[in-house]
């Protein structure tokens, strides 16, 4: 049968959209109710878009405050809110609310060096721009607005001598922000449509590319006793036509001041092979004299993320090693400012760094590291290069140095931290090497919620090595009982199952709904070593597929309580891409739910927008040598798609545009395969929407409990 939703009238889909949420809502109470004897309530979509969403902290310059954000969603008015909180690391004290603000959204906020205000960016006044509060006696004080530009910005820091801030806008290469308003005005007011291209890339991600770039800007700021000031921004890339962050997903970390603010180093990618080349670069500009060098341009793999050490020796980066490969191991190096020579203190550690945070005495760097389905803490010595892990468990962002607070001659870290089991919340460590929770936002709504305890399972999967996964048991679970199962698949493909509270791939939803999960970290995963994770070049449907059958019987010969029998699978991008391979290759499983997955692998590569990243996988373009798009196609082996499956696709995704959802049902549909088609006409490659994604998961359930249950 076909249903749209494009035909409807925005009122129509209002109330739907009501209707739906409204059962939703019955449902969820009476199931919670009637399970309340034994078990508290399994954890809803509902629940998932109505969590408060903590952000990362960050510590004033005398480390006894910290800043941070939180972002909420109100169901009746439909309304995304994020608003600053403060609080004191003492351990046990309660945090506030700066400004209570509904529909606003307030983020990349820093404490100026004094400590007496909080710069961040804001959507307050109606467009992006910098914003300010006081800081007096430990608490905040007036919120007012600082800039005005015709364009938006973001990505704000504050140079270590709080004589300047940097930023970044999208310009016209060679024009003004000013300049650049004006021309989308006209653009805006053309009696002409249409859109032209001479180089690639013409859209990435979720967004046509049509001209402008993310440019980095600084401007000098002044204060007075109850504000800040800012002065003319100069653009430091006016005439490149390349981005600093890079798109899509590149923030602040991709630029920084040096300690003096005689420097800034941004990271950029120039060239008209940006679609076909991961060569991303540092740059250092000279603010005096507007010089720009690139320091590592003799590497043609990426470079990015230049911090530079607090007592100005150094600059460090993380550097790849292997061109086009956007999964390689990132190297933290050492860029000698005085020698102007570099050094890689990490080449024999099989881990990437990520987010970095320099001692005070530049002896030390800690950092976000992605390491067994974890995001660890590390310690990482300069220039040694040895590795201490400090926080171990569960996945770990935004650290920040401060005394301990049960013995003040020790350093500890104050950090947000999430589980399978527990969204972000503030904690800190002590001297002892414990972990203490500092903020508890959603402790209310967590009290009820019964969730299941993922076990670390491990089996031997393809070439005899270890593959780990984590096993769930469903919710309501009794001994001597058996239930159906649902495996995951991760996308990425080089990506991993991490100890996370997920927004959208939430295990707990799957087994809210009385089912066993299995989410296997298969070959091609990270955070398992360089030879575990380029296992899957050249190999889509090959290793990875090898160890995903295995896990089908080593996860029931383990775990008594799987109804092999009644087995699901779902998976979005590369997940998806394995349930449509998976359809071609087995019929072992009763239903499958495709993400976003790709079907035709060949064509993915002409459509797609990131070149490098099918030449890496499948080894050349299709126009030089196209074995492994035809071996590994989905659509090359569509005669064997028999099992029903949901296929679910984003009308704003450009990493695996739509035709391959639609191309992949319409197969299904030919062949008289039980199949269902949804497309969110404004998603991307996930599905952000609180409304959507309650439709998304209540969608999943029924299929799932058509065919399983």
């Amino acid at each position: 049968q076909i249903t749209t939703n494009t035909q409807h009238n925005t009122t129509q889909k209002h109330r739907q959209q009501k209707g739906i949420m409204t059962l939703l809502r019955a449902v969820v109470a009476v199931a919670a109710i009637a399970a309340a004897v034994a078990w508290g309530r399994g954890l809803t979509a509902l629940d998932l878009t109505e969590m408060q969403r903590v952000g990362d902290p960050e510590v004033n310059p005398a480390g006894d405050s910290y800043a941070f954000s939180v972002q909420s969603w109100d169901y009746d008015s439909n309304i995304k809110t994020t608003n600053l909180w403060c609080g004191s690391v003492k351990p046990g004290s309660s945090v506030n609310i700066i400004s209570n603000t509904t529909g606003v959204t307030d983020y990349s906020y820093h404490w100026t060096p004094s400590g007496d205000h909080i710069l961040f960016l804001s959507s307050r006044s109606g467009s992006v721009q910098l914003w300010g509060v006081q800081w007096k006696s430990g608490a905040p004080g007036k919120m007012y607005q600082i800039s005005d530009f015709p364009v938006d910005i973001d990505n704000m820091k504050i140079s270590a001598d709080g004589k300047f801030v940097a930023f970044s806008a999208q310009v016209y290469p060679g024009l003004t922000m000013q300049q650049t308003a004006d021309k989308d005005a006209e653009l805006a007011s053309s009696r002409v449509n249409a859109q032209t291209w001479d180089h690639l890339f013409i859209r990435r991600w979720d967004t046509w590319w049509e001209g402008k770039y993310n440019h980095v800007f600084y401007a000098p700021i002044t204060s007075s006793s109850d504000s800040y000031k800012i002065g003319t921004a100069t653009d430091l890339m006016f005439y490149y036509e390349s981005d600093c962050p890079s798109r899509p997903f590149g923030g602040p970390e991709e630029f920084n001041f040096a300690p003096d603010s005689s420097e800034i180093a941004f990271t950029t990618q120039v060239g008209d092979d940006i679609a076909w080349s991961t060569d991303v670069n540092v740059y250092v500009a000279v603010l005096a004299t507007q010089t720009i060098t690139c320091i590592t341009c003799d590497n043609p793999a990426t470079d990015t993320q230049p911090l530079y050490s607090p007592d100005g020796k150094y600059l460090a980066y993380l550097s790849m090693k292997i061109p086009k490969y956007e999964s390689d191991r990132l190297r933290l190096k050492l860029y000698d400012r005085t020698k102007k020579t570099t050094t890689t203190i990490t080449e024999s550690w099989e881990r990437s760094p990520g987010a970095m945070q320099w001692t005070d005495d530049s002896t030390s760097i800690y950092s976000i590291v992605g390491d067994l389905a974890r995001q660890r803490v590390y310690r990482i010595d300069v220039p040694s290069g040895k590795t201490t892990i400090i926080v171990s468990d569960h996945t770990n962002s935004g650290v920040n140095l401060i005394k301990c607070s049960d013995n003040s001659a020790k350093t500890c870290l104050l950090f947000a931290q999430q589980n399978f089991m527990h969204p972000t919340d503030i904690y800190q460590t002590t001297s002892t090497g414990s972990v203490v929770q500092m903020t508890k936002f959603n402790a209310d709504r967590l009290a009820d919620i019964e969730f299941s305890t993922p076990e670390e399972f491990h089996y031997t999967g393809v070439d005899g090595d270890d593959i780990m996964g984590w096993l769930f048991k469903p919710y309501g679970y009794e001994a001597g009982k058996t239930y159906p199962i649902v495996y995951y698949i991760h996308g990425g493909p080089e990506d991993a199952w991490y100890d996370e509270f997920h927004y959208r791939w939430n295990p707990q939803t799957i087994t809210a709904a009385g089912y066993a999960l299995f989410a296997p970290n298969l070959h091609g995963s990270a955070t398992f070593g360089d030879a575990f994770c380029q296992a899957i070049l050249q190999q889509w449907g090959g290793k990875p597929f090898q160890d995903f059958m295995l896990a089908f019987d080593a996860v029931p010969a383990y775990a008594k309580w799987v109804d092999s029998n009644r087995s699901g699978a779902m998976g979005a991008s590369y997940g998806g891409y394995m349930m449509n391979w998976v359809n071609s290759q087995t019929t072992k499983f009763k239903c499958l739910v495709c993400h976003d997955g790709v079907f035709d692998s060949m064509g993915e590569y002409y459509y797609t927008d990131e070149l490098y990243f099918d030449e890496m996988e499948f080894g050349y373009a299709p126009f030089e040598n196209r074995t492994f798009y035809d071996m590994w196609s989905p659509m090359a082996y569509a005669a064997n798609m028999v099992t029903p499956e949901l296929v679910i696709h984003g009308g704003k995704d450009f990493r695996i545009p739509d035709v391959s959802g639609i191309s992949a049902f319409t197969a299904l549909q030919r062949k008289g395969v039980p199949s269902k088609l949804i497309r969110f006409p404004d998603e991307n490659h996930w599905v952000l929407n609180p409304n959507n994604s309650i439709y998304w998961h209540d969608q999943v359930l029924q299929w799932l409990g058509q065919w399983l249950k």
